[in-house]
């Protein structure tokens, strides 16, 4: 229960980090957000996202494919539709 605590916490420093363009610690606490709990694949949607607006598309896609790789069709397209 304290590690879905921990992710829930660091989901929201995130989401704090991101609306302030503070990209690099967003992705951090993203990061840190899926450590704690494995389940929470929003948080490597939106690390990936961040890293796509930040105009890092080649960690985008590394991330994009490591959730297609835990079955995600969304992320597959995402992979699919920007990379290569």
């Amino acid at each position: 229960m304290e590690d879905l605590r921990k992710s829930s916490d660091y989901f929201n420093k995130a989401l704090v980090a991101y609306q302030q363009k503070r990209y690099s610690e967003s992705i951090t606490y993203f990061t840190e957000s899926y450590n704690f709990d494995r389940k929470n694949i929003d948080a490597l949607y939106n690390k990936a996202a961040v890293y796509f607006e930040s105009g890092d598309k080649e960690n985008a896609c590394k991330v994009w494919l490591e959730i297609s790789m835990l079955g995600q069709v969304n992320a597959k397209q995402l992979f699919l539709d920007n990379c290569n």
